[in-house]
Formats: structure tokens, sequence, C-alpha cells
């Protein structure tokens, strides 16, 4: 059985680093260089905006740097937070910035919609037992996840577009990426990192490749399996289990209504009740082609078939004065500077945290933060 699958292995680890490390004093630092781009892209620079993705060299200390930068900047941080997913793969020192378009975005949202929709079904009826646990089920949308250190001790870092979280697991049981670049490899190679770093504690990757330059659309799923070989060890591995196209270049959509994502409540969580039982929780989380075209397809016309058309505004009748809104009584805005000099105070009492056994960094807190908020 197990020779079916189509295993993924990650993409080399000892390639050339994209852009070469800065040696002359005088230039920007790795950190100070990532700092700059996001000013342009905040600031609306179209010099920057047509790629999806950007590649830069970052040694690990200087990631350390960068967010501590961009902390003491409080526009610029609640920018990244906001608009920026980003993976970190610490073995080759690569930052891999990925800015969402308004198609991937849409696709996200709704993708995760219709999954969170389906667990509500479970939430509110049938069996007992489900319903308590597609309760403690939650989207937890991109927080960062920082995977455990390998035998190297190298530490990745991802944010995915979006995740389902249990209360009671380490890592989200489900994680979805949606690639809309030229580079659908990376899918592949971020699904591996996502289940072999988390011991398979991530047990279902579901990436959505929507090519950049026409309108075919891929769904791609990846899961744990443990092999034994010849020497009779098993093997823990990552395999792709799905690969389909769903939408054609043409933008013609599968027609299919039998077949599509396939996600069981199990797979929501890697956790004792559930890894000892096989046969608990197999109730069906299923997204048709159809579907999946269709939400794709939707998500190309809000965006891209409105550019090309002149839309219809309001327009107030003639006579009718709109008024100003009037500030609230102690209702200020803090300019830039402002807000700079506000996240300097915070970050100087952070530092003084720091020989906390418990304190962890702005970056993890955050992440941890929104993540239990959310679930």
């Amino acid at each position: 059985m197990s020779s079916q699958l189509n295993i993924t292995p990650p993409e080399s680890l000892h390639a050339e680093p994209i852009t070469p490390p800065l040696t002359d004093e005088k230039k920007p630092s790795q950190a100070q260089s990532i700092v700059h781009f996001f000013n342009s892209q905040r600031m609306g620079s179209s010099r920057t905006t047509s790629n999806p993705q950007n590649i830069f060299h970052l040694a690990r200390e200087a990631l350390d740097e960068l967010f501590k930068t961009l902390q003491l900047n409080a526009p610029l941080w609640a920018y990244f937070q906001d608009k920026v997913r980003y993976d970190y793969f610490s073995q080759v020192e690569r930052f891999v910035l990925r800015m969402p378009s308004k198609v991937h975005e849409i696709c996200v949202l709704r993708l995760v919609g219709q999954i969170d929709s389906q667990l509500e079904h479970y939430r509110v009826s049938g069996d007992p037992r489900n319903q308590a646990f597609a309760k403690d089920v939650c989207s937890t949308g991109a927080v960062d996840l920082e995977l455990p250190p390998d035998g190297d001790g190298h530490i990745n870092i991802h944010t995915p577009d979006g995740s389902f979280w249990h209360l009671q697991a380490t890592w989200p049981g489900v994680v979805i990426e949606v690639a809309f670049s030229q580079s659908p490899k990376d899918l592949g190679r971020l699904a591996w990192e996502y289940i072999s770093d988390s011991d398979g504690g991530i047990q279902v990757v579901v990436g959505l490749d929507l090519a950049y330059n026409t309108k075919e659309a891929t769904l791609t799923v990846w899961r744990p399996v443990i092999t034994t070989g010849e020497d009779g060890v098993r093997d823990f591995d990552c395999v792709r289990t799905v690969y389909q196209e769903f939408v054609d270049s043409d933008g013609n959509v599968r027609a299919d209504e039998e077949q599509g994502l396939c996600l069981q409540l199990r797979d929501f969580a890697a956790i004792k009740g559930v890894l000892s039982d096989p046969n608990a929780f197999l109730e069906p989380i299923f997204i048709s082609y159809r579907a999946l075209g269709e939400m794709v397809l939707l998500a190309r016309q809000i965006v891209v078939d409105r550019q090309a058309i002149i839309l219809e505004r309001p327009v107030l009748e003639p006579g009718i004065r709109k008024r100003k809104r009037e500030p609230r009584p102690g209702a200020e805005f803090m300019s830039d500077d402002e807000a700079n000099w506000k996240a300097r105070e915070e970050w100087d009492d952070e530092r003084s945290e720091e020989k906390n056994p418990e304190y962890v960094d702005g970056r993890q807190r955050d992440g941890r933060q929104r993540a239990k908020q959310q679930v």
C-alpha cells in the first residue's frame, strides 16, 4: 500500500543562499535591509509589490535583530503582523516573505469558513463525544509556528495561511497553505517540515496552488506515514496523498461532486484519546472539487474581473450634505513618532523580563497569545 504513495522529500538544504551575505560594514545589515523593504511595502512602493514572494539571506542572530527592530516601530510592526506571512529555514539561513494577494486571502477565508461550518455541524448535533471533540477545535488563523529544532539544532519558523487547533494538542492538527505564486514546489517543502518537525503533531497539510498567470488551480494534501523498511526498522515520513487539478488553465472547473478534499474529525488533533482508538472520530469533513473550483473562480472574479470593468459607485442626491465626523472627547491619534516612542518604552520594560525563565520574545509571545485568544 505504501508503495503507491508519492513520497515528498524536502528541497535540498545545501543549496546556495539566494542572496549572498553582506560583508561591507557600511552597507545596511541584513535585518535593516528587510526593514527597508517593509517600509517600501507599507508606503505602497510599486517596485516591490509585483512579486508575491521575496527571499532574503538572514542569519539566525539577524532574525532576532529583525524582530526587535520591527517591534520598536509600532506602525511597521502592526503592518508586519497584519499583512506578512513568512517562513524561516535556519539551516540555509533563508527568510521567505509571502505577501498575500486579495485572491489569496479570499480563498483562505472561504476555505477555512467552509471547513469550520462543517465542524459547527458536529458541535451542535450528533454523537455527544463528537460534539465535545468538535467544540475544542478552533480556527487559529495565521499564528507563528516555531517548530522544534532538528538533530543539528536548526529551528524553522512558519506562518501558515490557516490552521485548526484542538485545545489539548501541542500543534494544529490541520494546516492550510495557499500558494499564489510561481513556486509550487515551496508547498511540498513546507508540508514536509510541518509534518516531520512536529513528529506528526500536524497531521494534515492542505495546499492550494493557484497559478500566477493562468486560471489553473490544484489541490495537494500531505499526511504522515509510518512504513517498515527492509531492515525491519519503522520509518516516519511525509507523503503526498492527493494531487489533483480542479480548475484548468482556461478556467474550467472540474465538475466532480463525489471527490475532493476529504478530512475526518480525527485529523484535527494528534492526542492520546484519538490516536489510541483507530475507529474514533471518523466523521467526514468534505469539500468537492466543484465547490473548491467555484470558490477559486469567485475569488478571482471579485478581484481580477472587477478591475477590468467600470463599477457603478453610489452618488448622493443633489442637496445632501455629508456631515464630518466629530472626534470623541479625549480620543487622539498618535503620530508614527509617538507610537514608536510608546513601543520603545514597552520594549524597555520587556527587556527587564529577559532574565525570567518564562520570558518569551515578542514574536513568539504574540503568536501564542493570539492562539489562546482565538481558541
